[in-house]
C-alpha cells in the first residue's frame, strides 16, 4: 500500500471510530432519557395512587361530624372550647347543641 492509501485507510478508521463514539453517545443519551421518563412515570403513578387513597380516606371517615365533636368538647367543660364554640352558627350545631345549653 502506498503512503496515500495508508493515510486514507487511517482517516477512514478514525472517521469510523468517531461515528461509533457519536452513536454510543447517542445511545447513552437515549437510555438516560428513557430512564428519566420511566422514573417520572413511576413517580406520577405513585402520586396518583397516594392521591386516590388520601381522597378515599377523606370520604370514608368513620368519625362523627365536626359539630358533634365540638359539642362533646363543650360538655367536657373546657372553658376555652366554650369560647371557641360560642356563636357557632351552624344549623347542624343547633341540633346537637341547643343555645340554652351553652
Amino acid at each position: 500500500m502506498c503512503l496515500k492509501g495508508i493515510a486514507n485507510h487511517s482517516a477512514s478508521l478514525s472517521f469510523a471510530a468517531s461515528l461509533r463514539r457519536k452513536r454510543d453517545a447517542a445511545l447513552v443519551e437515549a437510555r438516560r432519557s428513557k430512564s428519566n421518563a420511566l422514573m417520572v412515570a413511576s413517580m406520577l403513578r405513585a402520586d396518583a395512587e397516594l392521591s386516590r387513597r388520601e381522597y378515599s380516606r377523606l370520604t370514608d371517615q368513620k368519625e362523627p361530624p365536626m359539630e358533634v365533636m365540638l359539642w362533646w368538647l363543650v360538655l367536657a367543660g373546657s372553658e376555652g372550647h366554650r369560647k371557641l364554640t360560642s356563636g357557632f352558627e351552624s344549623p347542624m350545631f343547633e341540633l346537637y347543641a341547643p343555645r340554652q345549653a351553652l
